[in-house]
């Protein structure tokens, strides 16, 4: 009945996740609407830290800062904290954003290898399982799983750990 349905059930729950997530620090009407209507809105503290590896990607989008180079190394350690910023970034240990610390640590072409394989690949399989009752309620509980941990991987980070 939904097997049509469910990829784009998926993409739209990625794309809504996305937008509530990231969208609220980099996106501006996004960032502006959370701002009137949740003022208070940061993760727990995660937005600080999610403009933080957004400045520091701008300055190596295409190769990033090496796997396991970026949170808790001496590029962090040594910087200076501002005193506006809510969190010290010095001692965090990931970015609480699995996308945003892939992008972070190996550049955005790795981001895109990881979507596709995470993500893409997933729902190509799940398309091309057999019609019979049993191969479907199993593909259905696998797409499960990979959505929620999609889903899951915008506030924390565990892909690659």
């Amino acid at each position: 009945g939904m097997r049509l349905g469910t990829p784009i059930l998926f993409a739209l729950a990625i794309v809504a996740t996305a937008v509530g997530t990231l969208g609220i620090v980099f996106i501006a009407p996004v960032k502006h609407l959370a701002a009137i209507y949740f003022p208070d809105l940061t993760y727990t503290g995660r937005t600080t830290l999610w403009e933080f590896a957004g400045e520091m990607l701008a300055k190596k989008p295409w190769t990033g800062y090496g796997y396991e180079s970026f949170w808790g190394t001496p590029l962090l350690l040594n910087q200076d904290q501002p005193f506006d910023r809510p969190w010290d970034i010095r001692t965090i240990v990931h970015g609480h954003d699995g996308y945003l610390d892939i992008a972070v640590l190996m550049g955005i072409p790795a981001l895109c290898v990881a979507v596709y394989t995470f993500l893409i690949a997933p729902l190509r399989d799940y398309m091309r399982i057999p019609p019979r009752k049993e191969n479907i309620f199993l593909g259905d509980f696998f797409i499960m799983v990979v959505l929620f941990t999609a889903l899951n991987g915008f506030l924390e980070s565990f892909f690659f750990h």
